[in-house]
């Protein structure tokens, strides 16, 4: 398992809440490393969870880095800087789901 692919599931998994309505922008990831030991194990979270996170980010458009705000959850760190759902994730959703849809699937 690569951070890319752990990224591809995380994304995944992201789309489905955001279309499900139980995750919207603005929201904090409290424990991103959490989320990527669910997806990959524990071996793999404690190398690639930054990098997952990332490509996530970069890539798909769906989280962003920003600094915490008085209203935010805190999170098993204090920290000065929090990963959030970004405001253009339910925009970006969309393309974000064709590409992670393998090419034999769109194939009709």
């Amino acid at each position: 398992m690569s951070p890319s692919s752990l990224g591809d599931a995380l994304a995944h998994q992201l789309i489905t809440l955001l279309r499900g309505g139980q995750i919207r922008a603005g929201d904090v990831l409290l424990d991103h490393v959490a989320l990527v030991t669910r997806l990959g194990g524990r071996g793999a979270a404690a190398r690639w969870a930054q990098l997952a996170i990332e490509h996530v980010a970069k890539r798909y458009g769906l989280l962003r880095y920003r600094r915490r705000r008085p209203g935010d959850p805190a999170g098993r760190r204090s920290q000065g800087f929090v990963w959030a759902v970004s405001e253009q994730a339910v925009s970006m959703s969309g393309t974000a789901s064709v590409e992670l849809t393998p090419p034999d699937a769109l194939e009709t």
